[in-house]
């Protein structure tokens, strides 16, 4: 079996797929999302080109590629059906991303089952997103052009101003806003924690209002009953 156009550009003219199984199918799935990138505003680097590049990468590392534009995000495919070891050894992976001064990672599933597997365990670090495959990917793209955080909060709010509590992305209308539409599990993990810290200790708590896109307001409805949800597209 061979690669298609783009697989070729990423992973050699004329080279062929490898035998193993599990090598074979995270060389299509490199070639995949690299037709997927393409003419994006994102530069890809794929993983062996990226661990030639930079020596401090672990070789057997599980990341399928770098993404580079306005900001950096080490990207990771769980499939539809992950172990959980593979699940642990990506988890683990990510934590020592700012070994190589890489703070941001872009997760993959491909399935319901794989989504809940994976959890919703915050690593220290500055982003850690977890997108449906390949849907996730246009949300991505346009991510690499503009900030889409900062888009869906100006098109939700009239105004908008700097937040007040480190953990919210802007302040509107009084309230403290989480823009949650790029599903970042540190955001999410965080607001977790905020609240049942405020519960534990009888606090009060900051009044918090979530953006999301339409599809995800159930989910954010049902996890956080106490914010207020908005939605917009972008």
């Amino acid at each position: 079996m061979y690669l298609g156009r783009k697989g070729k550009e990423v992973v050699g003219e004329g080279k062929k797929l490898p035998n193993d199984k599990a090598k074979r199918e995270r060389m299509i799935r490199i070639s995949e999302v690299a037709a997927y990138f393409e003419g994006s505003a994102w530069t890809f680097i794929p993983s062996f080109e990226l661990k030639e590049r930079e020596q401090r990468l672990e070789r057997g590392g599980r990341f399928l590629r770098l993404l580079e534009e306005r900001t950096e995000y080490m990207v990771y495919d769980i499939g539809e059906k992950p172990s959980e070891a593979k699940i642990k050894q990506i988890k683990d992976e990510m934590r020592k991303l700012y070994k190589v001064g890489v703070y941001r990672a872009a997760v993959f599933y491909g399935s319901g089952e794989a989504r809940e597997k994976y959890g919703m365990e915050g690593l220290g670090l500055t982003e850690q997103l977890v997108l449906p495959y390949p849907e996730g990917i246009e949300i991505l793209k346009r991510h690499g052009e503009r900030d889409v955080v900062k888009e869906a909060a100006r098109k939700a709010f009239e105004e908008v101003g700097e937040p007040e509590w480190s953990e919210a992305d802007c302040t509107a209308e009084g309230k403290q806003v989480v823009v949650l539409m790029l599903n970042d599990i540190e955001k999410r993990a965080k607001l977790k924690n905020y609240f049942e810290l405020a519960k534990y200790r009888h606090t009060k708590i900051q009044e918090v209002i979530i953006v999301c896109l339409k599809e995800q307001e159930e989910t954010f409805r049902k996890e956080y009953p106490m914010c207020e949800v908005r939605t917009v597209e972008i």
